[in-house]
């Protein structure tokens, strides 16, 4: 083949080409290429259109509560105002101070942080101090069950400000049981109505108004299967029901107690009698 056919075949094979690409531009720029394209992308899209939409509810509704948890936060803080800002202060004791001088008596334990607001004006005006408190109120009793604590765990690691704890540890892992009882409550721990084989502690709690009632911090692992002698551990509780037994007459023990087997279900396993008078 001669070199000048060769040339017009490659100039052929050129124009060849130009015209395919012409037909592709012409067929992706008409207007059923493009109908069928932005169908597609709208199909495609319509899941993440929905997820956006739910995404702009769910922002919407954490917006609310966070307006709302600010709203509820902020009734417990205090502003004060006019109080001379000093190198390296304690805030903390700046507040227990000033209320200290108008009558109320406060400590670092009704105080979560102290802080001052706002932007540093270099000394030129001193900034208020926020004092966000803890609680309005203390618990009187916080019971912890399945403490997972040992012999090999000091107390001091656990302190709670205000709180007296009382523990008791299982002597393998897991488990265990603990109380925490306000300061100015009387707590007595009734050792006699404890059993070795349960993880239980019994409380006689004296309140400040001179109520005392009794406290059971109790738990039962899931490794516990036999739960009729769980159940059958339950001594004498001297309350007596006319509706499980006519004899005498009821008490309220006796009704709470009969209440409380009622509803949970439990059954009377004794019957006879098994303690005579003298």
């Amino acid at each position: 083949m001669s070199r000048k056919s060769s040339r017009k075949q490659v100039a052929q094979v050129g124009e060849e080409s130009i015209d395919i690409e012409e037909i592709i531009k012409q067929v992706l720029q008409s207007e059923e290429m493009l109908n069928g394209i932005s169908k597609i992308v709208r199909e495609a899209i319509k899941p993440l259109e929905k997820r956006l939409v739910s995404l702009e509810k769910q922002v919407g509704e954490l917006q609310a509560s966070l307006d709302d948890l600010a709203a509820y936060n902020r009734l417990t803080n205090l502003r004060i105002y006019g109080v001379k800002e000093e190198p390296k202060e304690n805030t903390d004791q700046i507040v227990i101070g000033i209320c200290a001088s108008i009558g109320v008596t406060i400590s670092d334990e009704h105080i979560s942080v102290s802080h001052r607001i706002g932007r540093n004006m270099n000394g030129k005006r001193s900034r208020a101090i926020i004092v966000p408190y803890i609680s309005s109120t203390k618990p009187i009793i916080i019971a912890v069950t399945e403490t997972w604590l040992s012999a090999s765990h000091p107390d001091n690691v656990f302190d709670v400000p205000g709180y007296e704890a009382h523990r008791r540890d299982r002597l393998t892992r897991g488990g265990g049981v603990m109380l925490y009882a306000r300061k100015d409550v009387k707590v007595k721990r009734l050792f006699d109505l404890e059993d070795i084989e349960f993880e239980t502690c019994y409380f006689n709690i004296s309140l400040p108004s001179l109520q005392s009632f009794i406290l059971g911090v109790c738990y039962r692992s899931h490794e516990f299967s036999p739960m009729p002698q769980f159940v059958d551990h339950m001594s004498d509780f001297n309350g007596h029901s006319a509706q499980w037994c006519p004899t005498k007459p009821s008490t309220l023990d006796g009704n709470c107690l009969y209440d409380f087997a009622l509803k949970e279900g439990l059954s009377q396993l004794v019957t006879k009698i098994l303690a005579l008078d003298d």
